[in-house]
């Protein structure tokens, strides 16, 4: 367990290295909804003890809303 968390550690510190902050991207995680920043990483880099614990709960603090049309919307 020790030698995972050490070599999850190196590993973020790379990607941080690596990618810059204000990034893009689209991750399969995020079912095609475009990510910015890189936080969406960190938490899945936070998380990732490989146990299961309790449910997470997610709150999306700016979310961009498309109307679509009377009855519809694209977040």
């Amino acid at each position: 367990m020790t030698n995972n968390f050490i070599s999850l550690k190196a590993i973020v510190k790379n990607f941080r290295r690596l990618c810059d902050p204000s990034m893009t991207c689209f991750e399969p995680e995020a079912l095609g909804n475009l990510i910015e920043g890189m936080d969406f990483h960190k938490f899945y880099f936070d998380n990732n003890s490989g146990t299961r614990g309790p449910k997470i709960h997610t709150t999306l603090l700016n979310p961009n809303v498309h109307l679509m049309g009377d009855e519809g919307a694209c977040i």
